[in-house]
């Protein structure tokens, strides 16, 4: 996953429009206090769909999230934040090299979310991301009502999100033969194509009205980075040779 340019408008502590781009290797964000580096991530979890303002540092309403002025600087209407992803590699269902994810608040409280420039729905964000492990999850297993998991053999599973469903089954050791479905994969158990399902539960009504229940809720809500180890070690073993370069650098200097 990489990012490729954060472009913010209005948004906490930036009036103005600012556009960073993420070039090769490390990106570094260096300020004194206050200078508005914290608000950089805020503006990342933000266009990703975090709908807590307090996970925002902000004051108890979303509206916080605006320029709210100074004394020689009027109040912004609204808050924008544009971030967009490589996806050379396809990682995102998208028929593009690049995705831009794009959120607008205004002070009315009127919202708006884009992909690509067309106006969507934060569901569609979520669901865009959640096969990545980026952003916002409430994943569920959910079954018919009569359901009961049968040891002996594999769980039949049909889901959106393939890399997530084989994560959260290996987590408890459980064998899964897995069917990916892009339609409405509430009909998979009813039509006998699974035993389960797993996918994002909002309301559940829609499970409801297909005989379903919730049987596993195992992914909570949250706007997200989720990391593997792997990455983590990679990242930390780049970042230590830089600093080792920059010390032999200086003590060069300082000869």
């Amino acid at each position: 996953m990489v990012f490729k340019e954060l472009e913010i408008q209005g948004f906490k502590s930036f009036p103005d429009k600012v556009k960073i781009r993420f070039d090769a290797g490390v990106t570094g964000v260096v300020g004194p206090n206050g200078s508005g580096k914290s608000n950089l991530s805020d503006a990342v979890r933000w266009v990703l769909g975090e709908t807590s303002s307090r996970q925002l540092r902000a004051a108890g309403k979303m509206e916080d999230v605006i320029f709210g002025g100074t004394r020689k600087r009027s109040p912004m209407g609204f808050a924008q934040v544009r971030l967009t992803l490589d996806n050379a590699d396809h990682t995102f269902d998208v028929d593009a090299d690049e995705v831009t994810i794009g959120r607008k608040y205004y002070r009315s409280g009127d919202s708006e979310y884009t992909i690509n420039g067309q106006v969507c729905r934060l569901r569609d964000v979520y669901e865009l991301l959640l096969d990545t492990g980026l952003g916002r999850c409430r994943m569920c297993v959910a079954a018919p009502a009569d359901y009961k998991d049968d040891p002996s053999r594999p769980v039949r599973v049909a889901t959106k999100f393939v890399n997530i469903a084989k994560s959260y089954y290996a987590s408890i050791g459980r064998d899964i033969d897995i069917i990916k479905l892009n339609g409405s994969i509430e009909l998979a158990p009813i039509l006998g194509l699974s035993d389960v399902i797993v996918d994002i539960v909002e309301t559940g009504t829609t499970l409801r009205e297909n005989g379903l229940r919730v049987v596993t809720e195992f992914m909570p809500i949250s706007a997200r980075f989720i990391a593997n180890k792997a990455s983590y070690q990679f990242k930390h073993n780049e970042m230590d040779a830089m600093l080792e370069a920059l010390r032999k650098t200086l003590q060069e200097e300082t000869k």
